[in-house]
Formats: C-alpha cells, sequence, structure tokens
C-alpha cells in the first residue's frame, strides 16, 4: 500500500480518528501548529497542506479540514518527534 486517505463530507468531527493530532473539522490554524509545511497549493476552493516528511496531507474546503492522506514519510523518525513536539507548544 503506497497511501491512504480518510474523506468526510459531514460536518461529524469524529469521521475518521485524529492523524498528527488532526481530525475530520479542524482548523488551518491547527494544522499550522505542526510548523511550517512542506508543500501547500490551492485548487479551486480547496486547499492541500503537506508535511512529507511526517508523510501526511490534508485538504481543507472554507478553512476546515475534510480530507487526510498519509503516505510513506521523507523524513527520518526525528522530523516526526520534531513535528509533534512543535504542535505542543504552539
Amino acid at each position: 500500500m503506497r497511501s491512504i486517505t480518510y474523506y468526510s463530507s459531514g460536518a461529524n468531527r469524529f469521521a475518521w480518528a485524529g492523524v498528527a493530532g488532526i481530525a475530520n473539522g479542524d482548523s488551518e490554524e491547527t494544522i499550522l501548529a505542526l510548523g511550517d509545511p512542506t508543500n501547500s497549493s490551492i485548487d479551486g476552493v480547496s486547499k492541500t497542506i503537506e508535511y512529507a516528511d511526517i508523510g501526511v496531507k490534508f485538504t481543507l474546503i472554507k478553512g476546515r479540514v475534510y480530507m487526510c492522506e498519509m503516505s510513506e514519510p521523507t523524513g527520518g523518525n526525528i522530523d516526526v518527534v520534531e513535528r509533534y513536539f512543535h504542535a505542543l507548544v504552539h
């Protein structure tokens, strides 16, 4: 398996379990607590924020997460620890 994608079409906060501390319906501000993304883009009404080093990509509409894709991280274990620590202290 190369990646797995979680998607929610509703406002149910528990549509999928939190990934990297981010859950369905969380704000862009909550995502950015992980630190500077490795990539971000806007396509029509959706925005994608990616943290390739820890293997997660979030897609938002109206500033709220509705989709998360997990794949193999490009960074090492220390990158994951640093991202989570950054999110905890901010």
